[in-house]
Parts: C-alpha cells; structure tokens; sequence
C-alpha cells in the first residue's frame, strides 16, 4: 500500500513538475514574441529618441523596416550612396540606412508638417557614420503643385493624398479575412481595428514638386537607390522623372498597392521602358514590393 502511495505522490510530483514547466515554456514564448514585435521597437525609440504619431503605427513601421526586411534592398558594400527616401515619413527607412551604412548621402521627402517635424528631430539627433542626410518638405509627384492629403496621425504609414480609404479599408478586411473560419467575426474584429485608427483624419495642404526639377537644381549625377512609399500616389512619382534622369537611377524600391492592379501594371511598364528589370520583392493581395534594377 505504501508503495502505491508513494508512487501516486511520486507521479503527481512529475506531472507538477511537467505543468511548471510548460508554463514557463509558455511564459518565455511569449516573452520573446512581445520581444521581437514590440519591445526591440521601443527600445530603439528610447535608446534613439524617437518622435512618432502613435506608438501602434511607428511599431508597425519599425517591424516593416528593420525585422521584416520589406526595404532591405542590399547594396554591395557599406559606403559612398546616394539614396532618396520618398515618403519619408518620421525617418525610419533613412535611419535603418543611417545606422548600417557609412559616408551616405539620403534625401528625404516628406510634405505632412506634423510628420515633417518629428523626421527633422529623429534624424539631426541620430545622425552618424559621417552620413548626410538632407530633408526637404515637399512630395514628389508629376507637376509642381498645392495640393491636399488625408494625414491619418493614429495610422500615419496610410496618409495618402488619394481620396480611397473606403476601398483600401475594404481590401484590408478582405485580404485579412479570406481564408477565417469565422469571417463574420474577423470583418468585425478588423473593421473596428481599421475605425480606430483611421477615423482621426487632418485634411492638411502640402507643396509637391517634380523629381528631376530635384535633380538639376541640385546638380545631382548619380542616384544609386530610390525607395518610394507614397500610398498610391508611386506613378506620379516616377512620372516626374525625365527619361534622361532615369539613366543616372541604378536601383528602385517601391511599395505599390497590388489591389489597384492598373497602377502596378503602369508603374512596372514604366519600369521596363526605362531599361530596368523588377524583381517582386514581396507580394500579397495588398501591397508589392518592387525592386527594380538597371540592366
């Protein structure tokens, strides 16, 4: 009889045992999740000073940039680029250079004063490796221009002069819930998610400018790399380019909203006769990422 006891206490004492330690298994998963998604980004806003709109937008943005390589076009060594950062938003694509390349030279464009500001502060308190980095608050875009965009400051990564939020929110919900067991729920869920941060919206006035107008006032002769992140405006962007300045351009990265298919189809054309050839860096029913190259 007492060895049937001490055998069922010794058996609980294992299982016990066994629980503690799947939880603490458990425990350091999560650790490590919030790590990788959450806390390495603010600890890069407070080791960096970083100003941003919202914290929920900039995380997003950090992920994008710095975990998940959506720009993390290698080029062959670490020195001596000239970079343009379009759409630069608070400057993180420009910092993620800024900290892993030496004797740069980045332009950045990013018309929203609210955005401009806080792009100004990141990056005159972060500069270093001898980089320079110019900022300029102007977009680019196909004629020089006032126009309006829709500043989104709880979601500042979606502030698009297009006036397609209604469509993008519904692409979003249908990418996102397509392949839910529960799609009621998941609508739901990432209807109000999108509501939160989007129903706070400044209709601001921004200047635009041409890109080669860019280029010759500041007698530029060689662009190794143009990232462009401009919300559905990318076509106006490259339509500002005279045909002779895209001879001096090596490189492009460019975000295009893949559910407008007419405009990827526009700006890969243009692309293509310009002597480039694209790689899709990343695609989903919502956005691509392009890389294109000079042959």
């Amino acid at each position: 009889m007492k060895n049937i006891k001490s055998k069922s206490k010794s058996e609980s004492k294992s299982k016990s045992i066994l629980i503690i330690l799947l939880l603490i298994l458990i425990f350091l998963i999560i650790i490590y999740y919030l790590y990788i998604n959450i806390f390495s980004a603010l600890i890069f806003s407070y080791l960096h000073n970083i100003k941003y709109s919202s914290v929920y937008g900039y995380i997003y943005i950090y992920n994008e940039i710095f975990k998940n390589g959506d720009y993390s076009y290698i080029l062959p060594n670490k020195n001596n680029y000239v970079i343009f950062d379009v759409g630069a938003n608070i400057g993180l694509y420009s910092l993620y250079i800024n900290e892993n390349y030496n004797n740069v030279n980045i332009h950045c464009f990013e018309p929203i004063p609210d955005l401009f500001d806080k792009l100004k502060h990141n990056i005159n308190y972060n500069k270093k490796n001898n980089n320079k980095i110019f900022i300029n608050k102007v977009g680019l875009g196909d004629t020089i221009t006032r126009t309006k965009i829709n500043f989104y400051p709880d979601a500042d990564g979606l502030s698009t002069i297009n006036n397609d939020m209604k469509n993008k929110k519904e692409q979003i919900i249908k990418s996102k819930c397509k392949n839910s067991l529960f799609n009621g729920l998941c609508n739901l869920f990432y209807k109000n998610i999108l509501n939160m941060g989007l129903n706070n919206v400044k209709v601001q006035e921004i200047n635009i400018i041409k890109l080669s107008d860019y280029i010759i006032k500041n007698n530029i002769n060689n662009i190794d790399l143009i990232k462009i992140d401009v919300e559905g405006y990318e076509l106006n962007v490259l339509n500002g380019i005279n045909d002779n300045h895209f001879k001096i351009i090596n490189n492009f990265i460019i975000e295009v909203e893949s559910y407008n298919n007419n405009n990827l189809i526009s700006i890969e054309k243009k692309l293509l006769n310009n002597n480039f050839k694209i790689n899709n860096l990343f695609q989903n029913d919502l956005w691509t990422v392009i890389i294109a190259t000079k042959n």
